[in-house]
């Protein structure tokens, strides 16, 4: 389940960002907010997304271990990427052109960890 921030006061709304017209309204939301939502579906999409499978879907061979990693990564991201509302793209100017490179980063961190 994720955090519903709270309203910013009146005196604290920060101005419209131009590209987007998206206007700051939400504590923790935009560039801030995001990372729970990027957190929980790469956590989900790690989950979901089977070393062995990712591999043999690219023909990857058993000896080749790095590659096989970089494929399923690429199909965790890709998985991840799938659950991530399509809100933020309405909310947050540049999602199609950073999220995958965020949630990339975020799905290596929680693998780590």
């Amino acid at each position: 389940m994720m955090t519903k921030f709270a309203s910013v006061p009146d005196f604290a709304r920060g101005p419209e960002i131009p590209a987007s017209g998206y206007r700051v309204t939400e504590l923790g939301g935009g560039a801030y907010g995001i990372t729970s939502y990027l957190r929980a579906c790469a956590a989900e999409a790690l989950r979901m997304v089977d070393l062995r499978q990712a591999a043999v879907a690219a023909g990857v061979p058993d000896d080749n271990r790095q590659a096989r990693l970089k494929v399923w990564m690429d199909a965790v991201v890709a998985r991840a990427a799938e659950l991530m509302p399509a809100s933020w793209d309405k909310r947050l100017g540049g999602t199609d052109i950073f999220l995958t490179d965020n949630l990339n980063t975020v799905a290596w961190s929680l693998h780590n960890d």
